[in-house]
Formats: C-alpha cells, structure tokens, sequence
C-alpha cells in the first residue's frame, strides 16, 4: 500500500492522484484493488478505508472504492468507522465537477 501523504509520486494527467480505497471482510476487495493498483500505481494510491479518516478525501481529485458486502449486503466491518465519519463530516461527494447530484452514501 502507498502513503497518501507522500507527495513526490507521478501524478495523474492533470496533477492529480487517484485514492483507490478498499474494504473487505474476506480480502475479497482487497485482492482486487491490489489487481488494479498493481496497473496503475504511477497514478494512483491504495489504501484501506479503516486506515484514513473522510479528510484524506480533499488530498484526491478522484476515487475509486472498492467494498465488497457480507451477509444480507453488511458493509465490511473496517468501513463501518470510515462511513460513520464520513456521515458526520462535511465533505460532499459529488459525480462530476459542477453536478448538483450528490452520490448516495451507501452502507
């Protein structure tokens, strides 16, 4: 995994990085970011959701997460923290650059 705090990497066509973010209760996820990451590290940073707080979101001009679901759709236990925080703060997702649609929180 990289450390998004760690500023001299390449970075993406317009300067910014991707935050490739995942969570997993069986690695199901995780195997697949790390598939994807392993493609396209100049560009972007790996992280676990259970490892970073909603802020690190401002340091990314995109994300990618990815979650994989338990049971009857439970969110993985090391994202239950994350979506909580995210909940309380007050950064806005939002799909493209001037949209007014927000994304759905989804837990």
């Amino acid at each position: 995994m990289t450390d998004p705090s760690d500023r001299e990497k390449r970075c993406f066509h317009n300067g910014e990085r991707i935050l490739l973010a995942f969570a997993s209760q069986t690695d199901t996820a995780k195997g697949l970011a790390t598939r994807i990451y392993e493609h396209n590290s100049s560009m972007c940073d790996m992280v676990n959701l259970a490892e970073i707080e909603p802020e690190t979101l401002e340091q990314y001009g995109r994300h990618i997460f990815i979650v994989s679901t338990f049971g009857e759709g439970e969110a993985p236990t090391e994202a239950r923290p994350f979506a909580q925080a995210l909940d309380q703060s007050s950064i806005n997702l939002r799909v493209g650059n001037d949209s007014d649609e927000i994304l759905q929180k989804v837990h």
